[in-house]
């Protein structure tokens, strides 16, 4: 994200401040899409759009699809992004395996409130294609606009630092 796009987020967060939307409680999908909106984020449609809400993320010239979902039952949002896969792991040898998956797990103290998640390979396909993700959860109630836009900035953040990192393991 360069310079003049965090001015923009900035101008637009300070617009919906003194517009008063700050106090609107995010509680649902109707809220959760009006506030992303109104922060400047286009939603990209999907084939369960009464499950999830995603949005692009432009990082480093880069576009990450960021999953935003809402269980009811628990009251929470989840934030998810993919950021990489297994494959993007060196696979010369065990002890490099090992020492990669050390550094993911060591980076989760740094890009916390997110943590690092790799999925189980789904059944007749391979540890490869394992996603590498970014995952929060986040309780709702009381949450406004305001902590949206933080916990979307965070996300930001740990997608630069584990990207990166990943960068280098190869």
């Amino acid at each position: 994200m360069n310079a003049a796009t965090i001015e923009q987020k900035t101008e637009q967060v300070q617009k919906i401040q003194s517009s008063g939307h700050v106090l609107q409680d995010i509680t649902d999908f109707g809220s959760l899409s009006k506030a992303l909106s109104q922060l400047g984020y286009p939603i990209i449609l999907t084939d369960k759009p009464n499950d999830s809400i995603t949005i692009s993320l432009e990082v480093r010239d880069n576009n990450y699809p960021l999953l935003l979902d809402i269980n009811k039952e628990q009251k929470t949002l989840r934030l998810e992004v993919q950021v990489g896969a297994i494959s993007d792991l060196p696979e010369s040898d065990p002890q490099s395996l090992a020492s990669a998956a050390l550094t993911l797990l060591s980076l989760n103290s740094y890009i916390a409130p997110f943590a690092i998640n790799v999925y189980q390979p789904e059944e007749n396909d391979t540890t490869a294609n394992s996603p590498i993700t970014l995952l929060d959860e986040i309780p709702l109630g009381h949450f406004f606009i305001k902590e949206l836009e933080s916990s979307i900035m965070s996300c930001r953040k740990a997608i630069i630092l584990v990207a990166a990192s990943l960068a280098t393991l190869k």
